[in-house]
């Protein structure tokens, strides 16, 4: 039902001055284009309506999933993401780092099983994708930070698998070489995307509208640099990961309900910080008695009586069918052993009595 005045309308409301940027690269002499933009551009409004650009309600993620099928098609292409951080943020080049410790992969790549990216070589050993690629696209005050892939019908549970194993792999084991290899090949990337004067320009564009001034390579580098150690990655993943969830989760304490929204952020992003087994595992060297500590068993008394009735099995929606059996035949193994452990015990205990 779009007619030209709706589209005439809407440019006129937004396209401003001050949200516009005409850029320029290559053999291009400045004061001709100068001369070029005020006879073309001079007479782009200044002004707003109520004289003030229109400032939108701070963006708020909100978890959700979107399935399109269509058996017709050979291929699946699925995309999965969760909140990150702003352009102006200092989170962005930790995140930049973590995706390319991901890295991508192709069908048309040489290499297979030699790439340097784990999940990678992964795909190449178990035919798991024809491609994936991990993004960041970011805007001014939020971001999308994930991993799309395309996969034929029979792949597609294993690469969610191993794609979301990836991710929780730079939370926990990823090392030092990982995030050396990332960061040269983030710079290598940032030099590649300015190929030619057409991404020049997009590059000043975008630089000019998110920071105000145009960032070089150089001091790029020198940010990238800055990221000395594999933590910085860790914990800001974590964050990235686990931020929306605290939120969706705990949004309805009454303590939190009579608060800001941006206050309740803060509060609950510090009440993350502050979970022993989440992030002071990676934060402390003693994780490991962290670990050990968490998984210590409940006295019966604070285990519920549902529970104390039966074993139960509890698998993750994630993990692939095929290695469904292989975990409830050793969980039944463990039950079996436990039962038996405490049968012997009883026995003993009959035979002491008589």
């Amino acid at each position: 039902n779009l007619t030209r005045q709706d589209l005439v309308d809407y440019i006129n409301s937004h396209y401003k001055a001050p949200r516009m940027v005409l850029a320029a690269a290559g053999g291009v002499n400045h004061e001709e284009l100068v001369g070029l933009a005020k006879s073309h551009f001079g007479g782009v409004s200044f002004e707003y309506e109520a004289d003030a650009v229109p400032v939108l309600s701070p963006c708020r993620f909100t978890g959700s999933e979107i399935r399109m099928r269509d058996d017709g098609l050979p291929l699946a292409h699925i995309a999965i993401a969760v909140e990150g951080a702003g352009v102006s943020s200092p989170d962005v080049v930790p995140l930049m780092v973590a995706n390319a410790v991901i890295g991508s992969y192709d069908l048309t790549y040489g290499g297979g099983k030699h790439l340097s990216s784990r999940l990678a070589r992964l795909a190449v050993e178990e035919n798991l994708c024809h491609s994936f690629q991990a993004f960041h696209s970011a805007y001014s005050d939020t971001s999308l930070l994930g991993i799309h892939f395309v996969s034929d019908k029979h792949h597609i549970d294993d690469m969610m698998h191993w794609t979301q194993n990836a991710w929780m792999n730079l939370c926990t084991t990823v090392t030092e070489s990982d995030v050396a290899r990332a960061q040269n090949t983030l710079k290598a990337s940032l030099i590649g995307q300015l190929n030619g004067t057409t991404p020049i320009c997009d590059d000043i564009g975008r630089h000019i509208l998110n920071y105000g001034r145009r960032i070089p390579l150089a001091e790029w580098n020198a940010r990238i640099d800055k990221l000395l150690t594999m933590r910085s990655v860790s914990v800001c993943f974590c964050l990235a990961l686990l931020l929306p969830w605290c939120v969706q989760s705990q949004m309805s304490r009454p303590s939190l309900a009579q608060l800001d929204e941006d206050t309740q952020r803060d509060i609950l992003a510090v009440d993350i910080l502050n979970r022993n087994g989440v992030l002071n595992s990676l934060l402390r060297s003693e994780h490991h008695l962290v670990l050990r500590q968490a998984r210590a068993p409940r006295p019966a008394s604070r285990v519920p009586k549902r529970a104390q009735q039966g074993s139960r099995f509890a698998l993750s929606l994630d993990v692939p069918t095929s290695i469904l059996s292989v975990l409830i035949d050793l969980a039944k193994n463990q039950d079996m052993r436990t039962k038996a452990a405490a049968n012997a015990e009883l026995m003993a205990r009959i035979g002491k009595r008589k």
